[in-house]
């Protein structure tokens, strides 16, 4: 029997962090949470009644700290995954699965997304293909400050499970506000290399194409008044993120 490591980063989790810990005791034989040191509530006594291992570590950019969480766990066989998701029943028996019959270098599985009130389906918020579970002897994350991805060697074999991450995403739009607030201006500060051209073409079309696409072609429609909200709110991030990172080009 392979021994499995689930590996989390948290900051300010006392909300949601518990509810993942339970999800995760069926089936990890380590939880390993690598906590921000500015964190200020109750995430870490939380991991530690529920038997979580905790390392502090200053924050430094969400691929860096996860992946010096995977570099920390004890064990080769990882499941990364964030403090506000858990996984489902069907996960869980895959993961056991995986456990005593390792097929796979990484393992794809599905994300479903809690937004403002409802489980969504449509919009584009879900994911029906994110790599979460992998050996470290063959990858890991790289360091992007956001939109970080774990990155595999080429001749890495990957297998899709049927089972989903269920995560809280935003509970309400003001939260989805103040962290959309965040992650553009770090996704400025690397987007400001580009060319000037570059950055006002994008600003112009990328931020009424990602609505559209969003509300009309991935059916955002259908979800109501979060339908719209997610739509609006996500190509208001994309034209902040190019608006953004234009006024730091200016600058420099």
């Amino acid at each position: 029997m392979n021994k499995l490591s689930a590996v989390i980063i948290a900051y300010n989790e006392a909300r949601h962090i518990e509810r993942c810990l339970q999800s995760l005791s069926p089936v990890a034989d380590e939880i390993l949470v690598v906590i921000n040191n500015n964190t200020t509530d109750d995430t870490p006594e939380i991991c530690k009644q529920l038997g979580a291992k905790i390392i502090y570590k200053d924050f430094a950019g969400y691929g860096a700290q996860k992946r010096y969480a995977v570099e920390n766990a004890a064990f080769d066989l990882i499941l990364s995954i964030d403090a506000d998701e858990a996984i489902d029943d069907i996960l869980t028996v895959e993961l056991n699965q995986v456990k005593s019959n390792v097929t796979a270098d990484a393992y794809t599985i599905n994300i479903v997304n809690f937004y403002c009130g409802k489980w969504m389906r449509f919009g584009g918020i879900n994911s029906t293909k994110r790599l979460r579970i992998f050996d470290r002897r063959k990858g890991n994350w790289n360091t992007a400050k956001v939109h970080e991805q774990i990155e595999l060697s080429f001749d890495s074999n990957i297998v899709h499970l049927k089972g989903s991450i269920r995560h809280i995403a935003f509970e309400s739009r003001q939260e989805h506000i103040d962290k959309l607030a965040n992650y553009t201006l770090m996704s400025a500060a690397a987007l400001a290399q580009k060319s000037m051209g570059y950055l006002m073409l994008k600003l112009l079309i990328s931020s009424p194409l990602k609505f559209i696409v969003s509300y009309f072609i991935k059916l955002g429609f259908l979800e109501g008044w979060q339908g719209f909200q997610f739509a609006y709110l996500k190509s208001y991030e994309t034209w902040m993120k190019y608006f953004n990172a234009i006024k730091m080009k200016r600058k420099s």
